[in-house]
């Protein structure tokens, strides 16, 4: 399995111990080998962050997913713990834009989880 691109591994499921222990074995670094073996199989992130300043309307959120591709929800941290209607926009491929809230939140008042 030495020197396979990604594209052509197969299944997780049908790769051997062996042939898990080459791969990683074989790459540059144990870092790199874990983003490649994520990226292969679907594997993605998941970030979360507490927003509300009192004073903001919009916050942005940097994730580091590297993607565009990220689903974004919105909750609040007291009760009713509810989801949150809100404006995601996603400026760049590591950033979230959330905005939309008629008054500023106050301090922490909501979660982000952003996921890829």
């Amino acid at each position: 399995m030495a020197n396979k691109a990604f594209s052509q591994l197969p299944a997780a499921g049908a790769l051997t111990g062996a042939e898990i222990v080459a791969l990683t074995q074989s790459a540059a670094s144990v870092r790199a080998t874990l983003a490649d073996i994520k990226t292969h199989f679907g594997v993605g992130g998941k970030v979360f962050a507490n927003i509300g300043d009192g004073a903001a309307t919009t916050f942005n959120v940097a994730h580091g997913l590297n993607t565009r591709n990220v689903h974004v929800t919105v909750y609040r941290n007291v009760t009713p713990w509810d989801t949150v209607v809100c404006d995601v926009a996603r400026p760049d491929a590591n950033t979230v834009t959330i905005s939309g809230f008629g008054i500023a939140p106050s301090l922490n008042l909501f979660t982000v989880v952003i996921q890829s």
